[in-house]
């Protein structure tokens, strides 16, 4: 006999001041560390054969129908390599319209001239930044008075300033510069990375365990086959009873305001 469906829940909204942080976060999850650090080395590459080519044609150098062979073939390998990860990222990148919108918004970046929206891979320097930034916060940030120290990634992009019809216009500003004041203030264990997915979120309830109710469901299953977990939540255990009296004292709270 099948068991009947699970009623769907409904989704809980985001606070109005959560909503641009977990637009940001929703970017920063459509890409992955393997994949920054294959663009980083591709472009390394590529600058590389480039400096190698015009070097060798400033200096005279005698060289070999070989030697360009070798030349043109990394060039042309770190180039398709770039367009493929260019290609990938814009793919994910396309049905995020409103993530997108808060992130150009928030990195003033409306008139931005090197941005073209058929071509994503201009924003993934900073979604990278954005990525490694969270992360480093959601892993480190575990007691609290503790330092993280950013990434020097979160650095970047330099500060971008033009003169427009007469004015000075700031472009663009270092990730740091407007993803810092998003953290600020924001409660400890709201900004989380999924156990089940290993991907980042922020948490929309106190006890939420995963990004969705499928990973918090994998989450709390992994935990429960923990013999220490099942011991721990025995009904008169001293962890049951402060978790008990520390959700009372909560929903009192909750009830004076």
């Amino acid at each position: 006999m099948k068991s009947p469906p699970r009623r769907a829940l409904k989704k809980r909204e985001f606070p109005e001041r959560l909503r641009p942080l977990a637009d940001v976060v929703e970017l920063a999850n459509l890409t992955n560390e393997e994949e920054i650090e294959k663009l980083r080395s591709a472009q390394q590459r590529l600058a590389e054969a480039n400096r190698e080519a015009i070097g060798r044609t400033s200096r005279a150098v005698s060289k070999t129908a070989q030697d360009n062979a070798s030349l043109r073939e990394q060039t042309l390998k770190a180039a398709k390599e770039i367009k493929l990860i260019g290609d990938n990222f814009s793919a994910r990148m396309s049905g995020h319209e409103k993530a997108i919108s808060t992130l150009l918004d928030q990195m003033r970046i409306g008139e931005h001239p090197r941005f073209h929206r058929g071509n994503f891979l201009t924003l993934f320097p900073t979604i990278a930044a954005v990525r490694r930034a969270l992360w480093t916060v959601a892993r480190e940030l575990a007691i609290e008075g503790n330092f993280v120290h950013l990434p020097e990634i979160c650095n970047t992009p330099p500060a971008l300033v033009r003169r427009v019809d007469g004015r000075v216009r700031v472009f663009a500003v270092p990730v740091s510069t407007w993803l810092l004041p998003m953290l600020d203030g924001l409660k400890f264990g709201q900004l989380k990375i999924c156990e089940a997915c290993w991907k980042l979120y922020v948490a929309r309830r106190r006890d939420q365990l995963g990004c969705s109710r499928k990973c918090g469901d994998t989450v709390y299953m992994r935990r429960y086959r923990r013999p220490k977990y099942r011991s721990k939540n025995k009904p008169g255990s001293e962890w049951r009873k402060s978790r008990t009296a520390l959700n009372d004292l909560m929903r009192k709270r909750g009830q004076k305001q």
